[in-house]
């Protein structure tokens, strides 16, 4: 597989980072090169965030911005506008919310409405929907695979927050296995 993008939209204290770090290193889990960073104004909770994973089969040396992705992931669905969608093509926009909301993108885009905070309040307790929309975005893509995903999260989340986190991901990434 050649270089793969992703750019993830949320608001701070959303895990935006946190998910992009995860598929980077699931991604080198499955043998790949990954670089992961965030990009954010002033740091405080609810403010609009951006993280970027790369993916590669070889060494990475753009540590620029991901202004090209194959992938956009909105955490939040209140930040959808066109700057978000620019330099996506005819990728994917995975947005968190509900499948019925009345969202415009522009046609060629694969538009993608999954409720992960719906599911996130039903599996963890709390709105944090990250590794939901993870689990979606594995199934949808196959950028990398479940079971590196499964060992990200199990190497780099608190102990305590792991389990849940892990049905979470695997119940989200069921729901679009087959799509």
């Amino acid at each position: 597989m050649a270089l793969t993008s992703v750019r993830w939209h949320g608001r701070g204290g959303q895990g935006c980072f946190t998910v992009a770090r995860l598929l980077g290193a699931a991604a080198v889990r499955d043998g790949r090169q990954a670089l992961a960073f965030p990009s954010f104004g002033p740091e405080r909770r609810g403010a609009p965030v951006i993280g970027h994973t790369r993916l590669a089969d070889q060494p990475i040396h753009d540590r620029a911005a991901v202004l090209k992705p194959d992938a956009v992931v909105l955490l939040d669905d209140t930040l959808l506008a066109p700057a978000v969608w620019a330099g996506l093509g005819k990728g994917l926009l995975l947005v968190n919310a509900p499948e019925d909301a009345a969202l415009s993108a522009p046609p060629e885009l694969r538009l993608v409405r999954f409720d992960a905070t719906a599911l996130a309040l039903q599996v963890l307790g709390r709105p944090i929907a990250n590794t939901a929309l993870l689990g979606a975005l594995v199934a949808l893509t196959r950028f990398v695979t479940l079971a590196a995903v499964e060992a990200a999260v199990s190497a780099d989340l608190k102990p305590a927050l792991i389990a849940r986190n892990l049905d979470l991901l695997r119940e989200s990434h069921r729901r679009f296995a087959d799509a």
